[in-house]
């Protein structure tokens, strides 16, 4: 998912991880993880999207600072998207590094 707008091209990045914090975040019931993620993309405030382990969808405000995110793995099925700001020359490309949000500073070529 990539967006343009005043100049600023932005990505929302998922990766299987758990913020540390969702007390800058609100529970959001009636929306599914495909719904969520363009919810917070849309959204000027939402820097990330979280889904629990009960498939329960939170939107993440930006307030100077943001929780951290820890790793986890695929069957515990929680993950985050990150809104973030990309390169031009980069906005076909996806980081594939291991550890959000800078990704090891690695980037798939398209």
């Amino acid at each position: 998912m990539t967006s343009n707008s005043d100049g600023i091209t932005q990505k929302m990045i998922e990766v299987w991880g758990k913020p540390d914090s969702l007390s800058r975040c609100v529970a959001q019931p009636d929306l599914t993880w495909n719904l969520c993620v363009p919810t917070c993309f849309t959204t000027e405030s939402c820097a990330m999207a979280v889904l629990d382990n009960t498939e329960t969808c939170y939107t993440c405000a930006f307030d100077g600072s943001m929780s951290s995110v820890q790793k986890t793995k695929r069957e515990d099925k929680v993950k985050v998207a990150f809104k973030v700001k990309v390169d031009e020359n980069l906005v076909d490309n996806c980081p594939v590094g291991e550890n959000p949000p800078t990704f090891d500073s690695v980037i798939k070529e398209s």
